[in-house]
């Protein structure tokens, strides 16, 4: 089963003309779905991604080393 996988904006280019931005471009970069779920655990905790019931059952997160870690 192919690796789900994410678009995430790296750059992005706006011009500013009579105070309004116009969007004109950016740069992206295809990114593993599972680092950005990780990512985001760990920067705002699972109480926050998962809701306040789910903070005394922490989610296990798997590495790709293979070792699991508890949160």
């Amino acid at each position: 089963m192919p690796e789900a996988m994410c678009r995430i904006p790296l750059s992005a280019v706006i011009t500013v003309e009579d105070g309004k931005g116009e969007f004109v471009g950016a740069g992206y970069k295809e990114v593993p779905a599972d680092l950005v779920a990780r990512f985001l655990v760990e920067k705002f905790g699972p109480a926050v991604i998962f809701g306040r019931e789910t903070e005394k059952a922490a989610p296990v997160l798997e590495h790709r080393n293979g070792q699991a870690e508890t949160d």
